[in-house]
């Protein structure tokens, strides 16, 4: 029997999901808020979508969806999440980071362990094909010694872009580049021990626009990162 599943978002990451789930032959149904979001949705990929997000989902279906797979924007994730887990559904595959901060992600995981639910953040890049052999090839030298790695970010191709509201800019780190520190981490081993500096900020991300630091990972391996989010000369987007 199909596993059923629910995609809540019919934007990109959405219509990807639901590419890999007609593969699999799974029964899924997708959801989105809005109705030419579902119109544009059905005309990429041919498959029927709802329009009016969780809520009009909700009204028209009983208990007997398995799975969930949130991919709606990041200002939403967590309440979708909470929504989700009081309707019943206890494995749900989250997009990264599961919230807009700290604090809401915080609440998605006390939650989770409250209702016995499984929630699975979308880290995905931890599941190339690239990256499993690159940690096979790791295994078989006898493990990391040191890494490094940077997450600068172009900020012309983003900061002026009408999908990323100002609190998930303010919050860039988490909303996009922690999928690269992720990565790294999953290869190299967990921090454990690090020191960090930071720099700069602009009007769209106050905290900083420059990184660098240096630490321990639990694997014993060193490592260190930076980034820099300065626009370079002749950048086409204001500050």
């Amino acid at each position: 029997m199909a596993k059923k599943v629910v995609v809540l978002g019919a934007g990109e990451m959405g219509r990807e999901y639901a590419k890999v789930l007609v593969n699999l032959g799974c029964d899924f149904s997708v959801v989105g808020r809005s109705e030419e979001g579902v119109r544009q949705f059905s005309a990429e990929t041919g498959l029927p979508a709802l329009a009016h997000g969780f809520k009009a989902w909700k009204d028209l279906n009983s208990k007997d969806t398995e799975f969930a797979i949130i991919a709606v924007n990041v200002e939403s994730l967590a309440q979708t999440a909470s929504d989700v887990m009081d309707f019943g559904i206890r494995k749900i595959l989250l997009e990264k980071p599961g919230g807009l901060d700290i604090h809401e992600i915080k609440n998605v995981l006390d939650k989770a362990h409250d209702t016995g639910t499984k929630i699975w953040v979308g880290y995905n890049r931890r599941f190339y094909a690239s990256v499993l052999k690159a940690r096979q090839m790791i295994e078989e030298d006898g493990g990391v010694q040191s890494f490094c790695f940077e997450f600068t970010e172009w900020h012309h191709t983003f900061v002026d872009d009408p999908r990323f509201t100002p609190e998930v800019k303010k919050n860039w780190f988490l909303a996009n580049s922690s999928h690269v520190a992720d990565l790294a981490f999953f290869l190299g081993g967990k921090p454990q021990d690090w020191q960090s500096y930071t720099s700069g900020g602009s009007s769209w991300h106050p905290a900083a626009t420059v990184f660098s630091g240096a630490g321990t990972a639990g694997t014993g391996a060193l490592f260190s990162y930076q980034a820099n989010w300065m626009p370079q000369a002749g950048g086409v987007s204001k500050f």
